[in-house]
């Protein structure tokens, strides 16, 4: 995604982005927290999680997905006054290219060829990912639906219903 940014010449290390390590189980970024980056993984992998408040108190961490070499995250460090939508931690050593938020938009104002290029490809990774997480959201629905024999009283014609039963005899 970000090929044609790295290989850019004007797009120097030190300026717009560094080079930095995070070793196993190091937390990258932290749900619900300001920042103004967004990284690439060069080397390793990550896992997003999140954090889901049970009713008895606690709460659970689920892993959301793990990302490896050439996967970007962390995008919403591109937008002012937003917080982070998800806690990002090392599965195990990497090194990841931290991006200045700020001073890419910067460049792509400066090579607006090359801003357009990534800005369409991160779109296209940010409707890949919703459309991932829809599913997995209706799977979840189907589980718990099936699960409580609830699905036998909402029938399975159109809305969210259907569209649950419909995954739960696909995932069957």
């Amino acid at each position: 995604m970000l090929d044609n940014l790295f290989e850019h010449p004007e797009f120097r290390e030190h300026r717009y982005w560094r080079r930095q390590r995070y070793t196993t189980n190091e937390t990258i970024i932290t749900e619900g927290r300001q920042g103004r980056e967004l990284f690439l993984v060069r080397h390793g992998m990550v896992r997003v999680t999140g954090c889901a408040q049970l009713e008895q108190g606690g709460a659970i961490h689920p892993g959301f997905c793990d990302l490896g070499p050439g996967n970007v995250f962390g995008e919403v460090g591109l937008l002012p006054g937003l917080t982070r939508m998800a806690t990002v931690i090392a599965v195990m050593d990497c090194e990841l290219a931290v991006i200045d938020g700020a001073g890419l938009l910067e460049f792509f104002d400066a090579y607006p060829g090359v801003g357009y290029r990534v800005m369409l490809a991160m779109y296209e990774q940010t409707a890949n990912r919703l459309d991932q997480t829809n599913r997995q959201l209706l799977r979840l629905l189907a589980w718990g639906l099936r699960v409580h024999k609830i699905e036998d009283h909402l029938g399975t014609g159109s809305g969210v219903a259907g569209a649950a039963s419909q995954l739960t005899r696909k995932a069957g």
